[in-house]
């Protein structure tokens, strides 16, 4: 039971370790979203194709943009 224990508390701090880094990048993609917005060479019209097709996943939306322009 020690082992299961252990076990479950160790997935679980890395549960919300995982999930502290991945709200800290969605943060920093977000952030960089609108950097591309406000710019004046931006495309916004495949920004804005991008979050239609993932209107939640900012890190994706920044990383096809990237790679799309």
């Amino acid at each position: 039971m020690t082992k299961v224990q252990k076990s479950i508390i160790s997935t679980s701090v890395l549960s919300k370790y995982l999930g502290t880094v991945l709200m800290e990048k969605q943060s920093e993609a977000y952030d960089s979203m609108w950097s591309i917005v406000n710019n004046e060479n931006g495309d916004l019209n495949l920004l804005q194709q991008l979050y239609d097709e993932h209107p939640n996943d900012f890190i994706d939306i920044v990383f096809l943009y990237r790679t799309q322009k």
